[in-house]
């Protein structure tokens, strides 16, 4: 079983090796796109405890190299919320026994981009590794006498560098010279721990998981669109 250490170098080469394979293509197609969207996100804890999905915004500057028909690269800097619920007993319906945690990102995706189909749509397919670093936590509790939270959570104990990998499918709408818009759902899953083990009252294991949806609009910066480019280059039949 491949480490979730040599899966982060794994996905990272495959990302640079095709980044220099569309630096090979003189007609390569690059495009800038600016994107928004919502998210769910949690985190894995061993020992594990009760906890809900905290919802967030996410958004940023997305770069595209389209290298090939059917093969890109994409690129992003993201402005990420993330976070968990804590959930207590309730010993009545009406008490609110949560404890809310807010991690906020900067988040660095590189993933490989392949899209296929024809026409007005066609379907999209995003895969890579991302690297995260923390900007800001917060934390606050709705909490009865005697509710205790599980976890050190502190500043201190907070390990500020995140890296994990991110999948994404959805469609691409070519809107003709005014580009094209991409309709996302992805899921981003953390491989190393956001909470020191090695200091008191902290769990063995400590990883994000988001996932949501998003939009991202694209505008052609330089090149052509190689799938355009294919199309007529195509040998026409009998």
């Amino acid at each position: 079983m491949i480490e979730k250490k040599s899966t982060k170098y794994i996905l990272l080469g495959f990302a640079f090796a095709l980044f220099l394979c569309g630096k090979q293509e003189a007609k390569a197609q690059f495009s800038i796109g600016l994107k928004g969207g919502y998210n769910f996100s949690s985190v894995t804890f061993e020992p594990d405890i009760s906890t809900e999905f905290r919802t967030g915004y996410t958004g940023g500057l997305v770069f595209r190299n389209s290298i090939k028909p059917n093969v890109g690269l994409i690129a992003e800097i993201n402005y990420t919320q993330k976070g968990w619920t804590e959930l207590f007993p309730r010993t009545d319906i009406l008490d609110a026994r949560r404890a809310y945690f807010e991690y906020d990102y900067i988040e660095v995706p590189f993933m490989t981009h392949i899209y296929f189909g024809g026409g007005f749509a066609k379907v999209i397919l995003n895969l890579g590794p991302h690297f995260s670093y923390l900007l800001s936590q917060n934390s606050y509790a709705e909490l009865a006498p005697g509710d205790e939270i599980t976890y050190n959570y502190t500043e201190e104990n907070t390990i500020k560098f995140e890296y994990g990998i991110s999948i994404g499918a959805g469609l691409r709408f070519n809107l003709g010279k005014a580009g094209d818009l991409h309709v996302e759902f992805r899921a981003a899953q953390g491989l190393n721990n956001i909470l020191d083990r090695e200091q008191p009252d902290t769990p063995i294991g400590s990883q994000n998981l988001a996932m949501g949806a998003q939009v991202t609009y694209f505008i052609n910066i330089a090149g052509s669109d190689p799938t355009k480019k294919a199309t007529k280059d195509a040998p026409e039949g009998d």
